[in-house]
């Protein structure tokens, strides 16, 4: 365990005591005696220091008096005074994120949580914050939890009934779990069971009774992970809240089962082949999130139309899919929708999703149509196609109106529209490895939405041999462009319109080994990148010295990969049959004119 020295202690003592660094001297002697204390340990002084937070003195020597009466390496029950400190309903909220919801996102646990406690859950999770039992984690937008913090809430729940297990409101030990399930000796009081099996080579196969759950009706949250079950059950309690079952054993749900209550339905890796959501004459208002992913018997998606606030939908490489109900497409509260791997899958429904933030359709092999967007999606700014045999991009994918990267890798892109180009907030365009294609007009009547952005498009091995005449089409829609990448294309010819191009500051025509000659290049380019372009000619050439002339040694050029700067040049001049070797970095204006005159023959 990572230990602070005395000063680094103290620091962090103050800071999360006081949340500022200057302090009250009359603090000091408790401070430096709580440091001591701690030995050090960033855990126990977080957590100290926030039990704490703005307390006077003598409620700090108070504490103080508490604490030396537990060894400074028993962290468990220091840690528990600050579990003791909590109201009754912020215990409850702390024991259940210790037991399940360590990991997950912020707003599925906000869900959860408002579903068990109501509004006051947003002061219950302030006053864990406060006190560091829990951080929310902006990064990645999960709710964290330390190792230790959470070994504190499950064994203070595990103490409450150490013999009799069943009589638990919460259950996490695998020992305690499977005695319940193969018994039967479940009450109404478990609410709670997280099954978390450690990954080993020796897998055995659990042995239950099928209707252990009967007695648990008040039973809000089941997690099972890395666990094989001999039979699906019989039962589940029409209050689940959370059902999260990997490797679910059974190929449906059970038939009586009520889903009214149900937030969180997450089955991957299961046996599960179809799922209906439309039984019920009522609506599933509740369910945010349905995660199949792994299902390797689902071979269809259907009418989700009951589920209206549904957030996440995910079913990654379910290899037997084949068919999407087209109601996935109209599900208005929908942020993730992920179908990555759907091997067999050869259409998408049309999207008019407008909360749709995440869409993930790579590698579906067999899927050659983008799915049509029928009305404008401002939401989805990253977009990354890999892997797919897609024909086209439609003139509606220009609905995405808030794309701001798009990454087309291993694709077989056939027809690119050049109004791409003028979608909104498009900046980035990154096309690899994409056979096959090429640049086409817009369609007419297609309507053109103009761009202020700055665009980088990267073009490399494998693209369309981009001929002048798309280039031309093209470029003449990126009137931004900042910095251009075109290594590993067929054409022969750079145009003179590369003048017009004033905001261009970086150039790479690397590895086009048909290109021949240079006719024009923008008058602010910082960088230009010509390695291995076997074909460029002498005048092409000359033509980039006198323009690098021209504007006082302004523009860095690269034809090779060795490097000769100033101090060396001399050496490179020499010999002429070496030029198209030449880097020059920025060379002094003597030295430019120096090796344009030798190139022109004009000195020895």
């Amino acid at each position: 365990m990572e230990v602070l020295n005395h000063n680094a202690a103290l620091q962090l003592l103050t800071r999360n005591a006081f949340k500022r660094e200057k302090i009250d001297p009359s603090y000091e002697d408790v401070l430096n005696r709580v440091v001591t204390y701690a030995s050090g340990i960033p855990l126990a002084l977080e957590v100290i220091g926030s039990n704490l937070l703005v307390k006077t003195v003598a409620e700090w020597e108070y504490a103080m008096e508490h604490y030396k009466r537990i060894p400074s390496d028993e962290i468990l029950e220091i840690l528990k005074v600050s579990f003791d400190a909590l109201e009754e309903e912020e215990k409850n909220v702390f024991l259940d994120i210790a037991f399940s919801f360590k990991g997950y996102k912020w707003t599925v646990v906000d869900d959860i949580l408002r579903a068990l406690y109501g509004n006051c859950k947003k002061h219950h999770i302030g006053v864990l914050v406060e006190k560091s039992l829990i951080k929310l984690n902006n990064c990645y937008g999960t709710v964290e939890m330390h190792d230790l913090i959470q070994d504190t809430g499950r064994e203070i729940e595990r103490q409450r009934s150490p013999e009799e297990p069943g009589k638990c409101k919460r259950l996490w030990l695998p020992k305690d779990i499977i005695q319940v399930l193969k018994h039967n000796t479940g009450t109404s009081k478990i609410e709670i069971i997280c099954l978390d099996f450690s990954i080993s080579n020796k897998e055995e196969t659990v042995e239950w009774n099928e209707n252990a759950f009967m007695k648990m009706e008040n039973r809000k949250i089941l997690v099972i992970r890395n666990g094989k079950f001999s039979k699906g059950p019989n039962y589940f309690p029409e209050g689940l809240r959370v059902l999260e079952w990997h490797r679910y054993p059974s190929n449906c749900l059970p038939s009586n089962f009520q889903m009214i209550n149900l937030l969180i339905c997450k089955l991957p890796d299961s046996s599960i082949m179809s799922f209906e959501f439309h039984r019920s004459s009522k609506k599933f208002w509740h369910l945010r999130v349905l995660n199949f992913d792994q299902c390797e018997f689902l071979t269809q998606i259907p009418d989700v139309s009951d589920l209206p606030n549904l957030k996440e939908l995910s079913y990654d490489w379910c290899e037997s899919l084949v068919a999407v109900d087209d109601s996935i497409g109209l599900l208005n509260k929908l942020k993730k929708w992920s179908a990555y791997g759907c091997r067999k899958l050869t259409s998408f429904p049309p999207l008019n999703l407008i909360s749709l933030e995440i869409l993930e359709i790579s590698e579906c092999s067999n899927l050659e149509y983008f799915p049509e967007i029928l009305g404008e999606m401002e939401n989805i700014k990253h977009l990354l196609l890999y892997g797919l045999p897609i024909k086209e991009l439609s003139f509606s994918f220009q609905n995405l109106i808030g794309l701001q990267e798009l990454s087309m890798l291993g694709c077989g892109i056939v027809q690119l529209r050049c109004s791409l180009a003028m979608m909104p907030e498009l900046s980035g365009i990154d096309i690899y490895n994409c056979n096959r294609g090429q640049w086409v007009e817009s369609e007419e009547g297609e309507e053109k939405v103009g761009s202020n952005a700055q665009y980088y498009l990267q073009r490399h091995v494998g693209f369309v041999p981009l001929i002048a005449i798309y280039v031309m089409i093209f470029f003449n829609m990126f009137a931004h462009v900042v910095d251009l990448d075109l290594s590993g294309n067929n054409f022969t010819i750079l145009p003179e319109f590369f003048k017009e191009l004033q905001f261009l500051k970086y150039l790479d025509v690397s590895d086009c080994e048909n290109l021949q000659e240079i006719r024009g290049l923008p008058p602010n380019l910082k960088h230009f990148k010509a390695i291995n372009c076997a074909s460029l000619t002498s005048s092409s050439t000359s033509m980039l010295l006198n323009q690098v002339l021209h504007e006082a040694g302004g523009t860095n050029l690269c034809f090779q990969e060795q490097v000769y700067r100033s101090g060396s040049i001399n050496k490179a001049v020499l010999d002429i049959q070496v030029l198209s070797g030449f880097v020059i970095i920025s060379l002094p204006n003597f030295f430019v004119l120096l090796l344009h005159l030798c190139l022109l023959g004009l000195v020895s």
